[in-house]
């Protein structure tokens, strides 16, 4: 049984959305601090940690159809 990430064209549309994911943590955190409002700056770090969490479980997941 094929699955979609077997297809190059998906797979690399998946990686290439997982590389943006990392890319918008990076920024999340840059912007986080620049951030006077500490509970804001906070949150901001925790949704990019939460972010680059999620891409790299799927970065690893998506390894493991190979």
């Amino acid at each position: 049984m094929n699955s979609m990430a077997d297809d190059p064209t998906i797979r690399t549309w998946i990686i290439n959305r997982i590389r943006e994911a990392l890319d918008q943590a990076d920024l999340a955190r840059a912007l986080a601090d620049d951030i006077d409002d500490h509970v804001l700056a906070a949150a901001t770090r925790r949704l990019a940690e939460d972010l680059e969490a999620f891409a790299r479980r799927f970065a690893t997941r998506l390894q493991h159809l190979r």
